[in-house]
């Protein structure tokens, strides 16, 4: 994503949707969007100083939560 403060929230918008239907992090959800929002937020601000030229390369992956019991 370009390096604009403006690009943040359609990104993680898109990733939260992902994954709310995956549902790998069942009612943590806000907690994850949170964390994405500040990450990007820094590396566009901080790392990148909002340079609209310089990308944030963001990798994810979900798969569905798996409920472990303990022994």
């Amino acid at each position: 994503m370009p390096s604009k403060i403006q690009a943040i929230s359609p990104l993680v918008d898109r990733l939260v949707r992902l994954i709310e239907g995956s549902q790998c992090v069942p009612g943590e959800e806000f907690d994850v969007e949170l964390a994405l929002r500040e990450a990007l937020e820094n590396a566009v601000v901080h790392g990148n100083q909002q340079d609209p030229d310089t990308k944030v390369h963001v990798a994810a992956a979900a798969s569905p939560a798996r409920k472990y019991q303990s022994s």
